[in-house]
């Protein structure tokens, strides 16, 4: 998990009675996020035995999508993101591609769309968890450990699974909480689609759908100070 992970945890030691993020007229707090992400990577751990299990998640952003993707890196599985917007041929062919293990829906999509996978809703998954520990697992110190999947465009023929290591989350967090983690939490919203929003000082990074790192978005909203 390196040092991303490691970062959240540290804020969440210092701060975790402080807003993450927003999700409408909701919110949830950075040890709250934790709680739940700690949880769910138990309950990962013990559903998915194989080492390097894909787990695909399709669904809507919301307050617990923050969590759910922080539980797969935490329990050492490979995050992959299916956009439920998507054509549920190109859905199918990205599960299968990938040979992912578990797909987490909202509902949008049905099962069936998904092929051979174990499918389970998120609030299942988050009431299976709940009888888990909520402490934090043993780091993962392996920079090269695989973290991610991504696809190739797919222009020469036929879109390829490829999976990325935590060094590249690691990379982009390393610059952007290094000149902010001294700095006092504030909230950041955003309009964008799909996203993890991460606390880090004054500044917001995301964890973007199809698990793409993107830019900041171009409409960022702050509030006053916590």
């Amino acid at each position: 998990m390196a040092e991303f992970v490691k970062q959240f945890e540290t804020v969440s030691q210092h701060a975790s009675h402080l807003p993450a993020y927003l999700c409408a007229d909701e919110r949830i707090t950075i040890g709250e996020v934790n709680d739940l992400a700690n949880q769910l990577a138990h309950w990962l751990s013990a559903t998915l035995r194989a080492e390097l299990s894909v787990v695909g998640v399709c669904t809507e952003v919301s307050l617990l999508t923050g969590s759910l993707v922080l539980g797969i890196l935490k329990s050492g599985k490979v995050y992959m993101g299916l956009d439920p917007t998507y054509p549920c041929d190109r859905l199918r062919y990205m599960v299968e591609e990938s040979n992912c293990a578990l797909v987490v829906t909202d509902g949008t999509i049905p099962p069936d769309q998904f092929g051979t996978p174990k499918v389970v809703s998120i609030y299942d998954a988050i009431s299976s968890a709940r009888i888990y520990s909520t402490s934090n697992l043993a780091a993962i110190e392996e920079e090269d450990y695989p973290a991610y999947v991504t696809f190739t465009s797919g222009s020469t023929g036929r879109a390829k699974a490829v999976l990325s290591p935590m060094r590249q989350i690691d990379n982009r967090f390393s610059w952007m909480w290094e000149p902010i983690l001294s700095t006092q939490a504030r909230f950041v919203a955003s309009e964008c689609h799909s996203a993890l929003w991460m606390p880090c000082g004054s500044s917001l990074g995301r964890f973007a759908k199809e698990s793409r790192w993107r830019s900041f978005p171009a409409r960022i909203v702050r509030s006053g100070r916590l």
